[in-house]
């Protein structure tokens, strides 16, 4: 499940560090095992760029609102973008099963995996009704990390 938070908030370290969109594409294309040239498709078809991607700002806005910010809905059309080239999404299905095998091949630790498919079911049954890939996908991502955050508090 960390592989997956750690997708999620790539670009926004690339905005604390100030490192360029060419290592943000690299290190995304490295940790999805995609080509560079499907994340640079994905950050031209979306128009995001690191100064865009807030993720921390976004876990702590309330991002249930039904006018998501303009800025958060583009990230999730790239995070969108990137599960659809890795094949893990199509349309407005995240393939929650597929997901998990990836997760289970980059990371494995038998004592929290039952945890994080239960946090993974928990918020693939939270968005399963919404239609627009982007709020989709940036909606699940945020109620990982929420869950995550909740969890590891405990």
């Amino acid at each position: 499940m960390k592989r997956l938070i750690f997708v999620l908030y790539l670009c926004s370290i690339a905005l604390t560090v100030n490192i360029g969109i060419d290592d943000v594409t690299d290190r995304v294309a490295d940790v999805l095992s995609i080509s560079k040239t499907d994340v640079q498709i994905c950050f031209n078809k979306t128009n995001v760029n690191v100064d865009l991607v807030m993720m921390d700002q976004l876990i702590n806005d309330d991002v249930e609102t039904p006018d998501i910010n303009h800025s958060a809905l583009k990230v999730g059309c790239l995070f969108a973008c990137l599960l659809q080239k890795k094949e893990l999404m199509v349309g407005t299905y995240i393939d929650i099963e597929k997901v998990k095998k990836e997760l289970d091949k980059k990371v494995r630790n038998d004592d929290n995996i039952s945890i994080r498919n239960r946090i993974l079911d928990n918020c693939i049954e939270q968005v399963k009704n919404t239609t627009d890939e982007c709020k989709v996908i940036l909606r699940f991502s945020l109620c990982v990390a929420e869950e995550s955050r909740r969890y590891v508090k405990s």
